[in-house]
């Protein structure tokens, strides 16, 4: 275990946020300003300066990746003392619960998580005995688990909502509802839960006796970002941290993407100020830069901001106002969205935006970029299924992670529900080195208005950037591979110390010819991963059928694999007797 000199480790503001001992915080930061170690040293110094048993310590993060560093940095700051820490996703969380006291909601001790494949099986076979052929089992599965991102149980009235997801010309339609709740009862029956199920077992846990026994435990509660969780996720976290006898939530992530009122939203029948939505529709724009039907499947909501605000002029004179974080995007100048930025000051002026023109979208460049200070309230939007729409003319994005079945609510519902809250805000940026930083600056010289609010570093000046402009993907990927063999042989640099990074999958195939080509050997990051294979999911059917003989999904994957001759006539026969 490393000793710590926590002031000249950390900087003065995130010295504050981890040594802060008087309530809640929540801490926002900017890409590279050391938001994990802020959390990581909050961690070691309740351990080791206040004297927090760990056992008394849950650390909630989104992906199994930032579990791993995070436990990585805690056995280092932390010593053996950091395995007694729960940390983990939120759906592994809920799974050491469910072990636990699995008898406390009616699960069995020895229940399956469902991958999609399973799910979209026995979702299919749901609409064939309820005579449903609306859409594709994979819609459903997709509806459904974004009910369960809301946190709703099929017999709860509001997933009627949703009705009109399915069937749009049937507003009626009950699909939704019967599929759900067959669904549900095709799990329980097989002694199986899909990751949706995850989260609201466990939320069910905490809202029940034992619940009492896990608030008396976990004394202090960190959320890695926050921004990402679902509806579900923060009602289990609310469950579990709502008491009255002195304990302490930390939430880090990142500020939402608003704009401020008065900023005009396109509703298919005109326009109108987007403080005024919650009176009228929305016409999403889709991933191809084509308007869609208007609908009232959005969210919105309203907060204080005070601090930067980016207004964007185009060459028509059309302008459009928002905060840091928004999602933009730039397009082709045959009018192709293809490119997204999270902040504003990766915009430049004469890149081209979608922009409303008559009754058509076409590309127009920016001519124009001012970076000033605002204080009010601003508003933010999350379109599901599309995540795009028409602000002041301008094609923009949503909230960004709404597509995933996150909130952007729970950041502002935080501060509500957590009353006396501390907020702090890392500016400091660490991964980055001061030329990187300098070309970032470049790209916003021309902006008129600037707060002295701005990213900076303390890094080494390292190697400036270098920009090559080929007239083909191909000639591109020649000439990285090129510079790898090159970095291998003439620096000597290590072949697994080297990364190609691209935007879209599909860029992949020139780079892998190139390297092939050059005989360098790769991998590819992201691709079809072990599990993922038909022959492993075979295998592990196999494996889940001897341990859980009430599988149905795994039966009806296996039951064809090797090819046995049997019809569908037979294979429910089988079923049905078994």
């Amino acid at each position: 275990m490393k000793s710590i000199d926590w002031e000249a480790e950390l900087n003065p503001l995130q010295y504050e946020s981890v040594t802060y001992d008087d309530g809640h915080l929540q801490v926002f930061a900017v890409a590279g300003s050391g938001k994990t170690r802020a959390l990581t040293y909050r961690i070691a110094h309740l351990v080791r300066e206040r004297g927090v048993n760990p056992r008394a310590i849950m650390t909630c993060t989104f992906t199994n990746k930032a579990a791993k560093e995070i436990k990585e940095r805690l056995q280092e700051l932390v010593g053996k003392d950091s395995k007694w820490i729960w940390c983990g996703t939120f759906h592994s969380m809920c799974v050491r619960m469910l072990r636990l006291y699995h008898e406390s909601v009616d699960v069995p001790h020895n229940f399956q998580i469902a991958d999609t494949d399973t799910s979209v099986s026995i979702i299919g076979r749901v609409m064939k005995e309820e005579k449903v052929e609306n859409q594709e089992p994979d819609a459903y599965l997709n509806l459904i688990s974004r009910i369960k991102d809301d946190g709703l149980w099929p017999d709860d009235p509001r997933v009627r909502e949703h009705r009109s997801a399915v069937n749009r010309s049937n507003p009626k339609d009950d699909s939704v509802v019967r599929v759900y709740a067959g669904y549900q009862k095709a799990l329980k029956a097989q002694g199986v839960l899909d990751f949706g199920d995850l989260i609201l077992y466990g939320t069910k846990i905490l809202k029940s006796d034992v619940g009492e026994t896990m608030r008396a435990k976990f004394r202090q509660i960190l959320v890695d970002e926050v921004q990402d969780t679902s509806s579900s996720q923060y009602e289990f976290l609310k469950a579990l941290a709502l008491n009255d006898d002195g304990g302490t939530v930390a939430i880090y992530g990142d500020d939402d993407q608003c704009s401020p009122p008065g900023t005009m939203v396109d509703t298919g029948a005109g326009d109108v100020a987007i403080e005024d939505l919650v009176r009228g529709p929305l016409r999403p724009v889709s991933k191809d830069g084509v308007p869609q039907s208007a609908t009232r499947d959005f969210q919105i909501a309203c907060r204080h901001h005070e601090g930067e605000m980016f207004t964007f002029h185009m060459e028509n004179g059309c302008y459009t106002r928002v905060t840091p974080h928004h999602r933009l995007y730039v397009c082709s100048a045959e009018g192709r969205l293809r490119h997204e930025y999270i902040h504003p000051v990766y915009i430049s002026v004469h890149d081209n935006f979608l922009v409303r023109v008559g009754a058509k979208l076409v590309p127009m460049p920016c001519v124009k970029i001012e970076r000033g200070w605002y204080v009010g309230s601003v508003y933010s939007l999350n379109v599901p299924t599309h995540h795009r729409y028409l602000s002041d003319g301008i094609v923009v994005g949503n909230s960004i992670y709404g597509w995933r079945g996150a909130n952007f609510r729970n950041v502002l519902q935080f501060s509500k529900d957590f009353p006396e809250v501390k907020k702090f805000i890392l500016g400091q940026n660490y991964r980055s080195t001061q030329r990187i930083v300098a070309a970032t600056r470049a790209l916003i010289e021309h902006n008129v208005e600037r707060h002295q609010k701005e990213m900076f570093t303390t890094n080494d000046h390292g190697s400036p950037p270098q920009v090559d402009i080929y007239d083909s993907d191909a000639e591109e990927a020649d000439a990285v591979a090129a510079r790898v063999k090159d970095v291998i042989h003439v620096s000597d640099v290590p072949e697994n110390e080297i990364a190609i990074l691209y935007r879209t999958n599909f860029q992949s195939r020139a780079v892998e010819e190139a390297f092939r080509r050059h005989r360098i050997p790769y991998e590819v990051v992201g691709g079809f991963r072990f599990y993922d294979r038909k022959e492993i999911k075979d295998v592990l059917s196999y494996v889940r059928l001897i341990a859980n003989p009430r599988s149905d999904a795994d039966f009806y994957r296996i039951i064809g694999t090797p090819s046995r001759g049997l019809g569908d006539a037979a294979v429910e026969a089988i079923a049905h007797k078994a």
